[in-house]
């Protein structure tokens, strides 16, 4: 190695695109498996069948009863064992999604902390100790994926301009007898604002491109709703006013969760740039064992059954 050239290796962002790999090992952690992840998919589209039949049976029931009729004392048991069945459905789908991410997370740490074990110690001298903690700590069609592409790249810019930070700190506590003994408290105290400077300009502009797309799909949603209405003024035959009415609440039903999943698939879409910079590090080449159970003598399971 070049005496100027510095052992500490620069932080380089990973390669650019969604990493399914990562999403699939996540959810397929052990002990589930695969069994585990399509069960989980089971679940909710158990879930979501349940809601739309309820609320189809309740648009039915309205068409029979007429406008001075009331309901049957048949439909009311159904839809009420339908609302339980649909209850019972949400509380399991949840506590099983809960488990199964957990799990994931759990798995993704446990295998980076092995990593980093077993790996040699030139990799902890090329790597300050900030970025390891880092690391530790967890048209639409068209904007959505200029929004993806954009946002991720800036999690992962964002990401790397922060294990500075830590490593700044770091060094700074172990060295504090130092720091003070030659009076750089300034040197110091200017050094880690300029780096919290780089970091809060990423997570900034990060910010802004969030804000931009809820404006965007929030013009979106409201396309969606304006639509369902202008259809829903054209209707003037009783027999067909639930089905228009439902059309109009599940309008604003997917508008409000068409916002708030792409939104939420999004922010799960950058911040399994962690799981991938997890991964990395569960990765590590280990170092070479030269000691183990090389060179030790081998003895009978009875050993000393003749006392020798």
């Amino acid at each position: 190695m070049d005496d100027n050239q510095s052992i500490i290796v620069d932080e380089k962002p990973l390669n650019d695109g969604t990493n399914w790999s990562i999403w699939y090992h996540f959810f397929t952690a052990p002990p589930f498996g695969r069994i585990g992840l399509c069960l989980l998919i089971v679940v909710f589209l158990l879930g979501e069948a349940l809601n739309d039949v309820a609320n189809y049976w309740l648009s039915i029931c309205l068409k029979q009863s007429g406008p001075d009729q009331s309901m049957s004392t048949k439909s009311v048991y159904i839809y009420f064992g339908l609302l339980i069945a649909l209850v019972i459905t949400e509380l399991v789908r949840t506590s099983y999604y809960f488990t199964v991410v957990l799990n994931g997370s759990n798995n993704f740490h446990n295998k980076m902390l092995k990593g980093l074990l077993y790996t040699s110690a030139q990799f902890f001298e090329s790597n300050p100790s900030g970025r390891i903690l880092n690391r530790a700590i967890p048209v639409t069609w068209l904007i959505i994926y200029f929004f993806l592409r954009c946002s991720r790249q800036l999690k992962r810019l964002e990401s790397v301009t922060r294990s500075p930070v830590y490593a700044l700190f770091s060094s700074s506590l172990n060295g504090l007898p130092t720091i003070r003994a030659l009076k750089t408290e300034n040197s110091f105290i200017q050094l880690i604002a300029d780096r919290i400077n780089v970091h809060t300009s990423v997570f900034l502009v990060l910010q802004a491109v969030l804000q931009w797309f809820l404006v965007i799909m929030s013009v979106v949603c409201a396309f969606i709703i304006l639509a369902a209405s202008i259809q829903l003024v054209n209707v003037h035959d009783y027999e067909k006013s639930p089905a228009a009415a439902l059309s109009l609440t599940y309008a604003m039903y997917v508008a409000i969760l068409f916002n708030g999943t792409v939104i939420r698939l999004s922010e799960a879409n950058m911040m399994m740039i962690s799981g991938e910079r997890i991964d990395e590090y569960s990765n590590l080449p280990r170092e070479e064992d030269e000691g183990s159970y090389k060179g030790l003598v081998q003895t009978s399971p009875k050993w000393p059954a003749h006392g020798n």
